[in-house]
């Protein structure tokens, strides 16, 4: 079957391309040097797909426009490389990834191709960030307890601190005050002023357990705080009174189980918990009885929380889509995301597999699309509507740990 690439130059490659089911879709002569974006045009016919359409794997790999296949240590002669197609728009215009190894990187979602590297001047894995698409800045959080201002345009560090003694885990920020919120394992969770660049701490709350999850209601003055019990904890910026509530915790306790991860809604007082046995649990912290009291909005309806299933594995990644019908897209442990409706405890999608856990997703709720980066290192792009994988980016050697689109 070789002799239909005709006459092969020395060291060059007899490329064979195939889809993932091993349907042929052509047969072409590579030189050593030649960039993959260059192979991707030569495909354009044999697939009627545009560059950006298509992405090319070798033994599960990637590979990037700019480089070559004599760059991945590819041994002249005879390659399967594998084409993976997608016609439908991503819609989004960026993705920053944080990994295991420390920096964050960004990404072309059209085609799949790295923007630019921000390198850490320390190694530490980047565990939480927020980014403003405006200006062009992302707040980070890492491993070793440090958080970190950058201005992702001239990939610049404008300011960093220690902010824990332990890992910082997850953040909150209002960019329109330079406010942000920071929580660790340590069990501490600091309230910082972020103005002048500088970061001064203006509140400290702190309890014995690690610190999960953060949300806000900047213009209240009011954050709440998902711990790694389960509980919920209320805390009053400007008077630094605390409430608890544990429905959540309550529900897992009474199914032999623990709370692994959450998503608190900051204005209608609500969250959504995920299992460490897959269960999801919504509940209001009205449910509680006591909340009115802490909050000048209307009270709701007592409710119990809806306890559901919805894996077979840990859920340690939550998003939520706040309104009416509210919807949660979770991550779970077993490589695989689901979405649901949370009222009903209606199944709307289910997605394809990474390979091992799931650590980060992002939505694009009013795009429909949504982001998620694993243990694989893997990015993958998701239509929220069809479940579809619309691109995966082989973007980290090690666990993308945080991760971001707009």
């Amino acid at each position: 079957a070789m002799e239909s690439f005709g006459e092969v130059p020395e060291g060059s490659y007899k490329a064979i391309f195939q889809s993932m089911r091993g349907r042929d879709f052509a047969r072409l002569v590579v030189a050593p040097d030649e960039k993959v974006g260059s192979i991707k045009a030569r495909l354009e016919s044999s697939t009627s797909a545009p560059v950006s359409a298509i992405q090319l794997f070798w033994l599960g790999e990637m590979l990037p426009n700019d480089t070559s296949l004599k760059d991945w240590f590819v041994e002249a002669g005879p390659v399967v490389l594998h084409v993976v197609l997608s016609y439908r728009e991503p819609k989004l215009q960026h993705i920053l990834t944080g990994a295991s190894e420390g920096g964050m990187r960004l990404w072309n979602p059209a085609d799949a191709e790295q923007v630019k590297e921000l390198p850490l001047s320390v190694s530490s894995a980047i565990l939480a960030m927020c980014v403003d698409w405006k200006t062009m800045r992302v707040l980070c959080s890492t491993f070793d307890g440090r958080m970190q201002l950058w201005d992702i345009g001239k990939c610049e560090c404008v300011s960093s601190i220690v902010a824990h003694s332990e890992e910082a885990c997850c953040l909150d920020i209002d960019w329109e005050n330079m406010q942000a919120l920071s929580g660790s394992t340590d069990g501490s969770v600091k309230l910082w002023c972020l103005k002048d660049t500088t970061f001064r701490c203006i509140g400290l709350s702190n309890s014995n357990v690690t610190v999960d999850s953060l949300a806000v209601d900047w213009p209240g003055k009011r954050s709440y705080i998902g711990l790694r019990n389960g509980v919920v904890r209320s805390w009053d910026l400007a008077s630094q009174v605390t409430q608890d509530f544990e429905a959540a915790a309550t529900a897992a306790r009474d199914g032999g189980t623990a709370v692994s991860g959450m998503a608190i809604d900051a204005l209608g007082r609500r969250a959504v918990s995920g299992l460490e046995d897959g269960h999801l649990v919504y509940w209001h912290f009205e449910a509680q009885g006591d909340c009115a009291e802490i909050s000048p909005q209307p009270s709701v309806p007592s409710q119990s929380p809806k306890v559901f299933l919805a894996h077979f594995s840990a859920l340690r990644s939550i998003v939520a889509q706040w309104k009416e019908h509210s919807r949660a897209l979770v991550g779970s442990d077993d490589g695989s995301l689901s979405l649901w409706r949370l009222d009903s405890g209606e199944c709307l999608a289910r997605f394809a597999r990474h390979v091992g856990f799931v650590w980060a997703i992002h939505a694009d709720w009013a795009k429909e699309r949504a982001v998620s980066g694993a243990f694989d290192g893997c990015v993958k792009i998701w239509d929220l509507r069809s479940g579809e994988c619309l691109r995966t980016v082989q973007g980290h050697s090690r666990p993308i740990r945080s991760i971001c689109c707009g």
